[in-house]
């Protein structure tokens, strides 16, 4: 699928279940990647796009802050399981080398720091 046509689906389905569509998107992109390179999911919380790397070096980075409750807007799941996570730091201060990584993977994390350029260097 490409990006026009999840983006053509999402405005039709405002309000409704995008991030389905998002991890049809990401997950068709990561079966893609060539197999052993090593991923670094930044923000990776539970792990959700896991279940697509099999075939990749797999890392799991979260400062593990998030406790399912929420502020009580959106959608909260009430349970948040960090057990997979292998890195537990901040996005601006992992303990990992320059160029560690094959590929970073960092979906609905952005949106939440406050250090955008710090985050993405």
């Amino acid at each position: 699928m490409k990006i026009k046509d999840i983006f053509k689906r999402s405005i039709n389905n405002i309000g409704g279940d995008n991030a389905a569509l998002r991890d049809q998107w990401v997950g068709s992109k990561l079966k893609k990647m060539k197999p052993g390179l090593k991923i670094l999911d930044v923000g990776a919380g539970e792990g959700r796009y896991k279940k697509y790397t099999n075939h990749l070096k797999y890392v799991a980075q979260d400062f593990n802050g998030y406790d399912g409750e929420g502020d009580g807007v959106g959608l909260h799941t009430g349970v948040w399981d960090y057990s997979n996570v292998n890195i537990v730091s901040g996005i601006t201060d992992m303990p990992v080398p320059n160029e560690e990584f094959d590929i970073v993977l960092c979906t609905e994390v952005l949106e939440h720091v406050p250090d955008l350029r710090g985050a993405v260097k």
